[in-house]
């Protein structure tokens, strides 16, 4: 029952952390055309 919880509780920070980051770097997830958001100064 705990797991389970912990489980869907890190899928929903991810989502929500996934969503941000898209919405951050929509700009360079365009250009590149890349699913992966740029770590660390993004644009190279």
């Amino acid at each position: 029952m705990v797991a389970a919880l912990i489980v869907v509780a890190l899928l929903i920070f991810a989502a929500i952390g996934y969503a941000i980051c898209r919405y951050v770097w929509w700009p360079d997830y365009q250009r590149s055309g890349r699913s992966v958001a740029p770590r660390g100064g993004g644009r190279r």
